[in-house]
């Protein structure tokens, strides 16, 4: 399994939304600010597995050890355009067409983009009576445009961007890298946290509550069935 992510800026993010809610950009640059949107958008996807938007990629796989079951890079499967048998000449013998309407591949889940492939033995035309070396599948996953521009995962976005922005500036965060601080003292104020937790977006109680706003939406992948 390879998630390589293919957007190379912002999809979601924009000046408008950030600001909109509640992004500050101080004295940020917009290259800065476009660097920012595009780092916390592919950390997001990164974390939930999928895509932020409906996005058509190609994936190639081994052929699977369990039956003919092949499980996706990125959750939130929307449409199987094509299955391509490769041999171990890299040549495509054979080629699936979807799963719609088809006897010969399913769609098994389509959150976490676990995918069925029939008859793989010699049951299809130009197979020539063995199984294949790997697929490649093309496919189209990510997320429902209801639940990407929702205002709660808007805010989750902006959360993640406002923290690459304080790094790239070099100044706002809490610490270095966004790490957790749980105690901070000076000569007129001690403060002591509860306990963090550390995330994949750093330790910080800003990264905490980015954590929260994208709970509930990330599906695992290649994990069992």
């Amino acid at each position: 399994m390879s998630q390589i992510y293919p957007y190379s800026s912002a999809v979601l993010l924009t000046d408008d939304v950030f600001l909109n809610y509640g992004g500050l950009t101080g004295s940020s640059t917009s290259f800065q600010r476009s660097a920012a949107y595009q780092i916390a958008e592919e950390w997001a996807s990164l974390y939930l597995n999928t895509l932020l938007v409906p996005t058509t990629v190609t994936g190639s796989y081994y052929y699977p050890s369990v039956g003919g079951v092949v499980k996706l890079d990125w959750a939130y499967l929307q449409e199987v355009k094509a299955i391509r048998f490769i041999d171990t000449k890299e040549s495509n013998y054979y080629t699936i067409d979807g799963t719609v309407g088809s006897y010969s591949a399913s769609i098994r889940d389509n959150e976490r983009s676990i995918l069925d492939i029939f008859h793989v033995f010699g049951n299809c035309s130009g197979c020539g009576g063995s199984a294949p070396y790997k697929y490649e599948v093309v496919y189209t996953a990510g997320l429902p445009t209801g639940t990407s521009t929702s205002p709660k995962f808007l805010a989750g976005l902006v959360t993640l961007a406002q923290i690459a922005i304080n790094e790239l500036q070099g100044f706002g965060n809490e610490g270095a890298g966004d790490v957790a601080i749980t105690e901070f003292r000076n000569q007129q104020y001690s403060e002591k946290r509860g306990r963090l937790l550390y995330t994949v977006f750093g330790g910080s109680a800003k990264a905490n509550w980015a954590l929260k706003l994208l709970s509930g939406i990330k599906r695992r992948v290649g994990l069992g069935f």
